[in-house]
C-alpha cells in the first residue's frame, strides 16, 4: 500500500528546523547575512539545486532566506512555494568569461543587487558570510563596498552536519528505494538473461 510521505513527514517542520540551525550556525560565527552559491546549501535554506552562479540565496539571519533564481523559474516557484521569498538573480554564467566586459557588467550589476538587498534590511555595514572562494564575485562584492568572508562555508557545513528528525527518515526512505532497486537488479541479471529481457 502507498502511503505519502506528508503523511510521516513533517515537511514544514523539517524546513523550519533547517532555517533555525542556519541561523544559530551563522550567529556562532558572528555573521548577520550568509549568501550562498553551493548547490547543497541552497537546497538546505530553500529547495533543490538549480545551476550553480545563476541561482543564489541570501540569508540575513534575523529575517527569512531569499532564493534568487533566473527566468520563468523564479516565476513559477512564487506559484509552487508561497512560503518561499523569491527574486529575479543576476546570472554570472562561466561561459561568459571569453566575453570579459559582459561578464564584468554581469557581476557588477549582481554586487549592485545585493547591496540594495542587504540596504532595505539595514545590513549594509555587515560582513556577508560566503559560502564560495570564487575571486570574481569577492572582488565584485567588495568592489560595491560590501565587506565579505569565507566564513560563511563553515557556517553552513556546521547548521547540516547534524540531521533534523525528518532529514533522517527522508535519508531512510531515500535508502529503501536504493536497496529495492539493487534487489531487483540482482534478481532479474542472471546468467543466460538477454538485455532486452532484462529490461523488461
Amino acid at each position: 500500500m502507498w502511503v505519502p510521505l506528508s503523511s510521516y513527514i513533517d515537511f514544514e517542520r523539517l524546513r523550519k528546523e533547517r532555517i533555525e540551525r542556519a541561523r544559530g550556525s551563522a550567529k556562532k560565527f558572528n555573521l548577520e547575512c550568509l549568501l550562498c552559491f553551493l548547490p547543497e546549501n541552497i537546497r538546505y535554506l530553500t529547495i533543490g539545486p538549480h545551476y550553480t552562479f545563476y541561482r543564489y540565496v541570501l540569508f540575513p539571519v534575523k529575517d527569512e532566506p531569499t532564493l534568487f533564481d533566473s527566468g520563468m523559474t523564479e516565476w513559477s516557484y512564487r506559484i509552487m512555494f508561497r512560503w518561499l521569498k523569491t527574486r529575479h538573480s543576476i546570472p554570472i554564467p562561466a561561459g561568459l568569461i571569453f566575453n570579459e566586459p559582459a561578464y564584468r557588467r554581469q557581476l557588477e550589476k549582481f554586487a549592485n543587487q545585493i547591496k540594495t538587498e542587504l540596504k532595505e534590511c539595514g545590513l549594509s555595514k555587515e560582513t556577508i558570510g560566503l559560502d564560495t572562494h570564487h575571486p570574481a564575485i569577492i572582488r565584485a562584492l567588495e568592489g560595491a563596498g560590501l565587506k565579505v568572508s569565507s566564513e560563511g562555508a563553515k557556517s553552513m557545513l556546521d547548521a547540516r552536519k547534524i540531521k533534523t528528525k525528518d532529514k533522517v527518515e527522508l535519508l531512510r526512505v531515500a535508502h529503501s528505494i536504493v536497496e529495492a532497486c539493487f534487489a531487483e537488479a540482482k534478481r532479474t541479471i542472471r546468467p543466460g538473461v538477454t538485455e532486452k529481457a532484462s529490461m523488461v
